[in-house]
């Protein structure tokens, strides 16, 4: 047996974890929203250089659910408002299909 083999065969997991404890509610947001981008993201479009962009912003039922999606999704540009972020295509897919309304600016 190669060792590389040897060696992935050795490696075990940091945690197994049956039930997931979370430090707030916002980590627990954080979390399941990462997992549901880690899920969508092949049924994405691959992002591009040439950005087609638009200026979003979440009310605030659906802020932090909106922010953790924007985050994880990809390309984000921060702007001097609260609360709003230029996002492209692939992102604002995300969103719908993740059923985060958003409203543009």
């Amino acid at each position: 047996m190669p060792a590389a083999d040897r060696l992935t065969d050795q490696v075990k997991p940091l945690m197994e974890v049956s039930s997931r404890e979370f430090a707030d509610k916002k980590s627990k947001i954080a979390w399941e929203i990462g997992k549901q981008v880690s899920e969508l993201a092949p049924q994405l479009p691959v992002e591009t250089s040439a950005m087609s962009a638009k200026t979003i912003r979440f009310d605030s039922a659906h802020q932090t659910r909106g922010t953790y999606a924007v985050l994880f999704t990809g390309t984000v540009v921060g702007t001097a408002q609260k609360g709003v972020f230029v996002v492209p295509e692939r992102t604002l897919l995300a969103l719908r299909k993740l059923g985060i309304p958003y409203r543009e600016v």
